[in-house]
């Protein structure tokens, strides 16, 4: 005999879910726990002995149908329903639903659904459900009259917080909680895109990212921070890392460079993280990288590329290097020092990573690597030049100052931001899209390099081109006996030749060259190397060069001559 409170309860479960009660509200209503609600609605949804509308509403009110109206009349434990034409035959255990265009034919056990167009075929046991799911509404929840409204803003790709606003302005009273509760709920649920497993070629790519290593403690007892770069080749997943205290481009450059250097080998591409030593402006199209990752990438031949910003899944390999590493030989270990760290993750690499078996390609690292070898591109003959980078501006004076030393840039570049790349001997100085626009040597502190062609032609003061220039341009533009009186005044005046120099080219503009070119003569007869002196034998020839004066015979404001002539009676002017 079953336990009459035990049937009750059961039956109560079952009232309670037809009536749309959440499994949490049955618990507390009945006083069990919403496991108890859970096992029965799972193991017998429908209450014992019952059938017809009962049965049909808990799945009327989930598709969203109209429980028909019972009869009076039952037989049999048959339930017959109104239609729209005439009294429908019930049959054993069967409950005929109305149509819009005719009787439905009823067979055992079958429940048949309206049909708009055409009549659905039934099978034993079976319904035709809608083809897309109605809302689920709880009609205790304050969204149930604004269900509509809500699924529609859903829709159109409105946040949660944004529908609970607009409802805020319709009169809604309940929380934003309340409407995510509702969205929850009514979430179209779709089968998850399969992520895309790319296949790289051997020799074609290597992975690089940064993780946290384990701690330090120096002999003075402070624990310090280290960083854990990590390279793996994407073909054969073989593993290069290392640690160190700081994550600037230096270290960043090493460790990749040590990572060639242990694989005997480069591979055509590098996929890096957008971190700052290597990337000093993220895009998705054209980044753009620091100037000293780009000058190590033409060293080596080959081609960094910074992966999306935000999007580490697109250098998926080493992302789970890094935590294999951290997990598999750093965890639970603390080292003395940098130095002894890395040495134990080179040691951990050739003995355990080097020969763990690769789930996916069924190979042993190793063998995978001994294959890829061959494919790699091979190493140059030196390492890489080490150098610092700065970001400096020009100065007014078209210099830029680097570690107190100051060097010349095309004036063009004047108050803009230019790279600084140095080293022990030479200073570069690139523009910001990494194009050369100088290279001196190092300078010591407070010294000045200007390099030629740097300094404006409107800034540049005749003199300081040299005496040797000067003479060249006095023959060109005088002769040659004006510039025999120059290698004069170069032999006894010396450093105040090209003042001197210069004067002579001055006296062009207001005298011919032939007339300077005597008087050069008669300088160097009477043994004269002044400038005073030859401009006064100029004085004394008295034949200074009148300058032409240009006189236009057309102009807008003047008439033409031709306009004149009926004025000018020409017989008075030749008789």
């Amino acid at each position: 005999m079953a336990n009459y409170k035990q049937v009750n309860v059961i039956d109560r479960i079952q009232q309670l879910y037809r009536q749309g009660r959440s499994q949490r509200a049955s618990a507390a209503e009945l006083g069990v726990s919403r496991n108890t609600v859970a096992r029965y609605l799972a193991s017998n949804p429908e209450p014992p002995g019952q059938t017809g509308c009962h049965s049909t509403q808990a799945a009327t009110k989930e598709k969203g149908t109209t429980c028909p109206v019972l009869s009076d009349e039952a037989t049999h434990g048959v339930a017959q329903f109104e239609t729209d034409s005439a009294e429908p035959e019930a049959t054993h255990g069967v409950a005929q639903f109305e149509t819009d265009s005719a009787e439905p034919e009823a067979t055992h056990g079958v429940a048949q659904f309206e049909s708009v167009s055409a009549e659905p075929e039934a099978t034993h046991g079976s319904a035709v459900a809608p083809a897309s799911r109605p809302p689920v509404v709880d009609k205790r929840s304050g969204c149930a009259q604004y269900a509509s409204e809500i699924l529609a803003a859903h829709a159109q790709g409105l946040s949660g917080r944004r529908i609970y606003q607009d409802l805020g302005d319709a009169g809604f009273t309940g929380s934003y909680a309340s409407v995510k509760r509702f969205l929850q709920r009514n979430r179209e649920t779709s089968p998850p895109v399969p992520f895309r497993r790319l296949i790289k070629l051997a020799g074609q790519e290597m992975q690089v990212d940064y993780g946290q290593g384990a701690w330090v403690r120096d002999e003075r007892g402070r624990r310090r921070k280290t960083h854990l770069l990590c390279c793996v080749l994407s073909f054969s997943r073989r593993i290069y890392c290392e640690v160190s205290y700081r994550q600037d481009s230096e270290s960043f450059i090493r460790g990749m460079e040590n990572a060639f250097r242990h694989f005997c080998g480069v591979t055509a591409t590098v996929v890096i993280d957008n971190l700052k030593a290597g990337v000093i402006r993220p895009c998705n199209f054209d980044p753009v990288l620091n100037p000293k990752c780009h000058d190590f990438a033409m060293h080596y031949g080959t081609c960094i590329l910074p992966c999306r910003p935000r999007i580490p899944w697109h250098k998926g390999r080493v992302e789970n290097v890094v935590g294999y590493v951290q997990n598999n030989a750093l965890a639970g270990r603390t080292f003395p020092s940098v130095n002894a760290q890395n040495t134990f993750l080179w040691t951990w690499q050739d003995k355990v990573s080097d020969h763990r078996f690769h789930g996916t390609e069924k190979r042993h690292v190793i063998d995978m690597f001994h294959e890829e070898k061959a494919s790699l591109q091979p190493l140059p003959a030196s390492i890489f030049a080490a150098f610092s980078e700065e970001l400096r501006k020009v100065h007014s004076d078209g210099h830029v100052e680097v570690q107190g030393a100051y060097y010349s840039v095309p004036p063009e570049y004047t108050s803009q931001e230019v790279w600084a790349c140095h080293d022990g001997r030479h200073v570069r100085i690139m523009s910001k899209d990494l194009k050369e626009l100088a290279l001196h040597a190092r300078q010591e502190r407070g010294r000045t390099s200007t390099a030629a062609g740097h300094v404006p032609p409107v800034k540049v003061y005749l003199p300081e081109r040299g005496s040797h220039w000067l003479l060249e341009q006095i023959e060109k533009s005088i002769g040659p006996g004006a510039r025999a009186w120059g290698e004069t005044v170069v032999l006894s005046r010396q450093a105040a030749a090209p003042k001197v120099l210069h004067g002579l080219l001055h006296l062009r503009k207001a005298h011919a060259a032939a007339t300077i070119e005597f008087v050069c003569n008669l300088a160097i007869t009477r043994g004269e190397t002044c400038y005073q002196a030859l401009k006064a034998l100029l004085e004394e020839r008295g034949d200074k060069r009148q300058p032409a004066l240009p006189f236009q015979s057309e102009h807008e404001l003047i008439r033409p001559l031709k306009e004149y002539n009926h004025l000018i009676d020409y017989k008075d002017i030749f008789p």
